[in-house]
């Protein structure tokens, strides 16, 4: 899995599925979907038109799948990037096992939709736009308020994220990696890029109404990126990973913490990696990584905070004895537990779903 949401009675989890390249005789290649009761059985749902992704897999530039998903008043509408050449995609479901692929308009070719959040009113979606001829990058938002039709964000210079360091392949840029939803306002964190595309600084966002965004650097001058947020600690948690140029040693993680999403204060998490994932239940805050020891056996690091700042290192899901490494990890709360999903590389990927025992404060 890439992602999981809970719409209220159920969680829903999304990811790229599976299709092995055969361009001899091409077929249809699907995103997958799955539902859960309860964060341990977990259903599929079947392969359909509504999770199409195109055909086969590229063999260079973005790959293809479903990668994030939120549940709002309109129900479930998940994120994602059909075949290389199409763009950027949009799904959408009612109960999680029945899916609709919302048509995207052709000029979004070069968009790239990472994350998605509901609020009572609608959606948003957050990204980045790339212009290939410059190699640089925007920060991007587009707004629904049903799932099924959506506006592109006007630019503005609060979005410019700098330039695109050049691969040989898709270009790494900066851009919106998450958003959440406060209650009254949109927060989003991400990433800006300088010197070439080479230097990656934190940076967030927040607005009103998903139209309007401010950009936020107050406590944020420093190289790494922000990878996730949430609510929680003193009002918002983000988790990232400082990783100061020339970036040649092992990453730290690190959290961020705001009352409102204006500014920022950050607290290195001693002896964590890259944290990939934020989530709060049962009055905690819990920041989920890769454990940066020797794989096989891969395995998660998972940590434990009331306000975001002190942190204590928890037992995690037992290691994957036969991964050499997890990605995609992903949080959410159901209920009063966490759920933890994501999938692994070995001599056979596996998908993964972790839910923790019942924590109180």
């Amino acid at each position: 899995m890439e992602a999981v949401t809970f719409d209220g009675a159920k969680l829903v989890g999304v990811g790229r599925g599976g299709c092995l390249p055969d361009f001899d005789n091409p077929t249809d290649c699907y995103g997958a979907a799955w539902t859960s009761a309860d964060g341990a059985t977990w259903v599929r749902a079947g392969d359909q038109p509504g999770l199409a992704v195109g055909l086969e897999v590229p063999v260079s530039g973005p790959e293809k799948g479903i990668f994030d998903v939120a549940a709002g008043p309109a129900g479930i509408v998940a994120v994602g990037h059909q075949y290389a050449g199409i763009g950027p995609g949009i799904w959408r479901s009612t109960d999680g096992l029945r899916w609709a692929r919302v048509t995207v308009g052709s000029n979004v070719v070069d968009d790239f939709f990472v994350a998605v959040a509901a609020a009572p009113n609608g959606y948003v979606i957050v990204g980045r736009a790339v212009d290939y001829r410059a190699l640089t990058a925007r920060a991007a938002a587009w707004v629904s308020p049903d799932g099924l039709t959506w506006t592109r964000v006007p630019d503005a210079a609060t979005m410019d994220v700098g330039p695109c360091l050049d691969t040989g392949e898709e270009p790494s840029c900066g851009g919106m990696r998450a958003i959440t939803w406060t209650g009254s306002t949109f927060v989003a964190v991400g990433d800006a890029r300088d010197d070439f595309g080479k230097v990656s600084r934190p940076a967030a966002w927040k607005s009103s109404d998903g139209l309007v965004w401010n950009r936020i650097d107050t406590g944020l001058d420093f190289g790494g990126h922000l990878s996730d947020v949430t609510v929680g600690g003193p009002g918002l948690v983000a988790v990232g990973t400082i990783c100061q140029p020339p970036c040649d040693g092992v990453p730290e993680g690190f959290a961020a913490t705001s009352r409102d999403g204006s500014t920022w204060t950050v607290t290195p998490i001693v002896g964590s990696n890259e944290l990939g994932a934020v989530a709060s239940a049962a009055g905690y805050t819990f920041a989920v990584g890769v454990d940066p020891g020797p794989a096989p056996p891969a395995s998660l690091q998972v940590w434990r905070s009331t306000d975001g700042v002190d942190w204590q290192r928890l037992p995690g899901p037992p290691p994957f004895i036969d991964a050499t490494s997890i990605h995609a990890v992903d949080a959410t709360s159901s209920g009063d537990r966490l759920v933890i999903v994501g999938w692994t590389l070995g001599d056979v990927g596996i998908n993964f779903a972790y839910e923790s025992p019942r924590r109180r404060p």
